[in-house]
């Protein structure tokens, strides 16, 4: 019978049905005082007394009395938070509660320690992330936290009396009272904090707790004293003891000197190479969360550890961290790779280069043994997500002039190419995504040689030419095979290594593709959910190609988006839409696009551009590149057809609709559609809550580059989109004196405060109006 088996079979086997009744009575009274206080406020105080001394007369610690112990723990907590939490204010109340409800349920339990031994993975989910399921431990702790809110003095200087006896206790005999000081660290722990986040851990601090005190005490002996242990395998009251240190000092990283921290590495990372799961997983935990603080409170605050930090301890390190994969149970250790992630994402380009070939095969021998069963996602994230920082630095390294970036992504493609043949030979849907993925980070590290804006005269006559090595040109076509583009996941990887070869010229290599290409194009933008995506693969074709070569498929192409806007059009495709006529405009030229349109269906252009391109552009359209190019396109169009513009009356509203994007692309900095990629929240964490078939889970170190973007290198030439506004109003008024004069553009542009910008543009630009 395994851990796992004799943990359930003790947690049940003393189960009656009087308890379960008595749990449920205190579920219903903390119901009760939540939702019905003030009906509930006459019973309150009997109710409280008698669940106080039910708790106070069964000590029971067998697990099966756990759910009333939480209940009746959980319904004292509701009232010590609440406006009657005077009912504790005797001293011989708040002495009785911690002494005989806090600290025995605080305590480590038989059954715990069953689960510490063997089942690492809901130990740690219960102590340390905070599981769905309470328990006893968490419930007190909880108690405790809202009495000391109440009553900070009295129940601060109450439990660090406990915990001075615990420790003298624990002092004279080790042996027998380990346990003793288990819950002094966890009573100091939930005593000192305040509040706390995933991020950062403890945010708030009790300032009556002396922790730095506390730290040099105890904590640091503590860690040292494991650390020094000349076994791999601790006993199991010094690993549950070094456990304990290594949760203090994740809870309270982010109050500990940079000094202090990295005087603790060398002893985390010789936890890491003890062989219970617990303390290393602990000890990695520890590691990955110090590694991820920073000075700020954003993501582009500099990291509190720099990774040049690391350089003395970082072949131990490393060396540590694949061990642990080693070790019984901890083959797929999520902690150990998620540390194994941020230690690599840490570190400098630089410091990469030179590890890269020793540490890629290892990722990759690990990706191929998973993929016969992957079944724990979190750690497969991370292990994806620890390859594609590898890459991604070394082909930045070699960008930067540390190499050259073509022969360093044969040496990469080298060693992770026979990897991922393997994993899509064998159709691993979890790990297909992933692998495109990184591969359009390699792919994007090819040189494309491009046109860019179309001229004043028409169309840019630039043409694409590939620099697609021949063993991803031999790949393409499968990446257009319809069972690919069935599965959800996929969609958003296969968008986004689609592009990468669209803007690396795959087309000059492979028109013959064209047509399956634009079939993909087809299925996405049919679909309400992929539509966008649809739209980023239709970019990056107008991108890269000439439009003798496009002609033949663009009325084909506006007549499915045509038909998407008739029948059963959205803001967001619609949002879309304006951006892909703006990118069309600025490639061939405003007189290619309304002629295009118009040989869809005459007279259609006039419409359209008054009841979609206008009201769209106005007000919906975001993100900085978005809103310059559409800003240009629109300026382009009233400069070449300011005439029609005028005659069918929406020269004012163009107009107005491109001062309006000048203003807003200077404002918002976010981007609609530069990808199918998205930039994570300060707090977000790499992989987290990742779940296969349901969600795309994409890799922050492969995020695309936005300098790849079609839009983004489309819009470099324009550069400051309200001094375009004026050079263009400026050419306008040499041509058209009579539609650009200070009465006319008062008319037009009807927002006063648009108009008092525009003004200062104009003036800036040296453009005088009659």
């Amino acid at each position: 019978q395994d851990g796992t088996d004799a943990a359930a079979s003790a947690k049940f086997a003393s189960s009656s049905p009087l308890l379960d009744v008595k749990a449920s009575v205190c579920e219903n009274l903390s119901n009760y005082i939540l939702r019905f206080e003030e009906e509930f406020q006459p019973y309150l105080a009997p109710f409280s007394a008698q669940v106080w001394q039910l708790l106070m007369a069964s000590q029971s610690a067998s697990s099966a009395a756990d759910p009333l112990s939480i209940s009746a723990i959980g319904f004292l907590t509701s009232v010590a938070k609440s406006v009657h939490h005077k009912l504790f204010q005797d001293e011989s109340a708040l002495t009785n509660i911690v002494q005989h409800v806090v600290v025995p349920n605080v305590k480590l339990s038989e059954e715990e320690v069953e689960l510490f031994d063997f089942n690492y993975t809901e130990y740690v989910r219960r102590d340390l992330e905070g599981s769905d399921n309470d328990t006893r431990r968490r419930s007190a702790c909880e108690l405790l936290q809202a009495l000391c809110a109440k009553f900070p003095e009295r129940v601060t200087a109450l439990t660090t009396a406990y915990v001075g006896q615990l420790m003298t206790e624990y002092a004279s005999n080790p042996a027998n009272a380990w346990r003793g000081k288990d819950v002094a660290m966890q009573l100091v722990l939930a005593l000192a904090v305040r509040g706390k986040t995933a991020a950062t851990g403890a945010t708030g601090i009790n300032t009556l707790v002396n922790i730095s005190e506390f730290f040099t005490g105890n904590i640091v002996p503590e860690l040292r004293s494991a650390a020094a242990s000349p076994s791999a395998e601790l006993p199991t009251p010094s690993a549950v003891l070094a456990c304990d240190a290594l949760k203090f000092v994740t809870t309270f990283r982010s109050h500990l000197p940079k000094e202090t921290l990295l005087g603790l590495f060398p002893d985390l990372i010789k936890l890491l190479g003890v062989s219970n799961n617990v303390v290393h997983s602990y000890a990695a935990i520890c590691l990955e969360r110090i590694l991820a603080l920073r000075e700020g409170t954003t993501r582009a605050s500099p990291p509190k550890i720099a990774g040049a930090e690391l350089a003395p301890v970082l072949e131990q390190l490393l060396t540590r961290l694949f061990a642990c994969f080693d070790f019984p149970d901890s083959k797929e250790n999520e902690y150990a790779m998620k540390c194994l992630m941020r230690v690599l994402g840490a570190l400098e380009p630089a410091h990469v280069f030179p590890i890269f070939e020793a540490i890629v095969p290892k990722l990759c021998a690990i990706i191929a043994e998973v993929s016969a069963n992957p079944s724990k996602p979190n750690f497969n994230h991370a292990l994806f997500e620890a390859l594609a920082s590898i890459v991604a630095d070394v082909v930045r390294h070699a960008k930067a002039g540390g190499g050259d970036p073509p022969a360093v992504c044969r040496r990469i493609e080298a060693l992770v190419f026979p990897t991922f043949q393997l994993v899509l030979q064998n159709d691993v849907q979890e790990f297909a995504p992933y692998i495109f993925q990184i591969m359009a980070l390699l792919l994007e590290a090819q040189e494309p040689v491009r046109g860019g804006v179309a001229t004043s005269g028409g169309a840019d006559s630039g043409a694409v030419t590939s620099s697609i090595p021949e063993v991803y040109l031999t790949l393409f076509p499968v990446l257009l095979s319809p069972l690919l583009w069935e599965r959800r996941g996929n969609v958003p990887a296969l968008v986004r290594l689609l592009e990468a070869y669209l803007t690396r010229g795959v087309l000059d290599k492979a028109s013959a593709q064209l047509q399956g290409v634009l079939g993909v194009f087809q299925k996405l933008v049919a679909n309400k959910a992929h539509d966008h995506e649809g739209f980023y693969i239709l970019n990056a074709v107008t991108a890269s190609l000439d439009l003798a070569t496009f002609q033949p498929y663009v009325s084909t192409i506006l007549t499915l988006l045509f038909s998407r806007l008739q029948t059963s059009s959205t803001l967001k495709f619609s949002k879309y839409f304006v951006v892909y006529f703006s990118l069309f405009s600025l490639r061939f030229g405003p007189e290619a696009i309304v002629a295009s349109i118009e040989a869809v269906q005459a007279g259609v252009f006039g419409n359209l551009l008054q009841g979609v391109l206008v009201p769209t552009a106005t007000s919906h359209v975001s993100g900085d590149s978005e809103c310059t190019m559409c800003c240009a396109a629109l300026m382009a169009l009233l400069v070449q057809r300011a005439q029609m513009l005028s005659e069918m009356g929406a020269f004012g509203g163009v107009l107005g609709a491109a001062v309006a994007l000048a203003e807003r692309a200077s404002g918002d900095g976010g981007s609609m559609g530069a990808g199918p990629s998205t930039a994570p929240a300060d707090d977000e964490e790499p992989g987290a809550d990742v779940e296969y078939g349901v969600t795309f889970a994409t890799l922050m170190h492969a995020r695309r580059d936005s300098a790849n973007a079609p839009i983004e290198r489309m819009v470099t030439s324009i550069g400051d989109p309200r001094q375009h506004v004026a050079s263009q109003i400026g050419a306008l008024q040499r041509t058209h004196p009579n539609l650009v004069t200070s009465a006319a553009l008062m008319q037009h542009i009807t927002n006063p405060n648009l108009r008092e910008r525009l003004g200062e543009w104009l003036v800036k630009g040296g453009v005088a109006l009659q």
